[in-house]
């Protein structure tokens, strides 16, 4: 990317966000504020395709409701990001209790009693 389409994806943020960046420096000039943020954000964008990041904001833009950092329109994949909705949450849970009463089998209960007794010095008397 360069520095004019790294200019425009900060002006559609701007639009798109009720003008987010030059808010935050109300005594600064607004086109100086701009200047300076291109500058920095081309630092950071210019190894990315101007296409990639444009797609990637207007994914953004329709799933949120605050202006996106840089990560959030480098990411590749917003799907990962995503806030899963109660089915997804409800199977996630199910799949995290599975996991920690395998993890939590008798014999590895056992093992690790056996661990801290042998730790402590204390002798089991069956």
């Amino acid at each position: 990317m360069n520095k004019k389409d790294v200019l425009m994806i900060i002006v559609e943020i701007q639009t798109f966000y009720n003008y987010p960046f030059t808010k935050r420096e109300p005594d600064k000039n607004a086109n100086d504020v701009l200047l300076d943020l291109t500058n920095k954000w081309h630092k950071v964008l210019k190894d990315y395709e101007f296409e990639t990041i444009k797609k990637n904001l207007n994914d953004y833009i329709k799933s949120n409701r605050f202006a996106p950092a840089i990560a959030d329109l480098v990411n590749e994949n917003q799907k990962e990001r995503a806030i899963p909705n109660k089915e997804e949450t409800q199977a996630m849970l199910r799949q995290w209790d599975l996991e920690r009463v395998n993890e939590s089998s008798k014999e590895k209960t056992d093992i690790y009693l056996a661990n801290i007794r042998n730790l402590l010095g204390i002798k089991r008397s069956v």
